[in-house]
């Protein structure tokens, strides 16, 4: 019997993704590239979040949390290792945390801060992805220019400081743009 996909298209008939999709992918290119957990321990952690803990799109879940070793949900004020069959963690013990999407009141994912190969960010990331700005397409956070604009002048010929200047950017955010579009084709 064929295994249930990680992430279900929005429109499975034409194969479109939505918003959540994208989160989705980006949660699990973190879990899989950035703290190495494997697939079956993903999809069976997904499976016992989805079965005991009634969450439905686990990976839409700000409640989603790994330590590079174990795939953990918060419940009940823990943490459950859900990839050990519910093996209950200490909070303090968690290092690492998904910090790359925002959440709203309700739980939603709001907004993705896609990971840049090559960009040491501050505090506050540079790129976001929103649907409720520029079309969801990607933007300067601190400016809200979307990023292929960045990338069109640059292509054109400009220079990456002219281009700070006239939008009132860093360099590094001029950068960032310029990376990420480049990472993202």
């Amino acid at each position: 019997m064929p295994q249930r996909a990680l992430i279900e298209p929005a429109d499975g008939t034409r194969g479109v993704l939505s918003f959540n999709n994208l989160v989705e992918a980006h949660v699990l290119w973190i879990f899989r590239q950035q703290h190495g957990i494997r697939v079956l321990q993903l999809r069976a952690a997904l499976d016992y979040a989805a079965k005991h803990l009634r969450l439905d799109r686990p990976l839409l879940s700000e409640r989603l949390l790994t330590d590079g070793v174990g795939v953990f949900v918060e419940h009940l004020g823990e943490l459950t290792d859900i990839s050990a069959s519910g093996t209950i963690y200490l909070k303090s013990l968690l290092s690492a945390q998904l910090r790359r999407v925002a959440w709203d009141s309700a739980q939603l994912a709001y907004r993705l801060f896609p990971q840049i190969t090559g960009v040491v960010e501050g505090p506050q990331p540079l790129i976001a992805i929103d649907p409720a700005l520029s079309f969801g397409r990607p933007i300067i956070v601190r400016r809200g220019i979307a990023t292929e604009a960045i990338v069109s002048r640059i292509d054109a010929g400009e220079s990456a400081q002219d281009i700070a200047d006239d939008y009132e950017l860093t360099l590094d955010e001029v950068n960032a743009a310029a990376m990420f579009e480049n990472q993202a084709a």
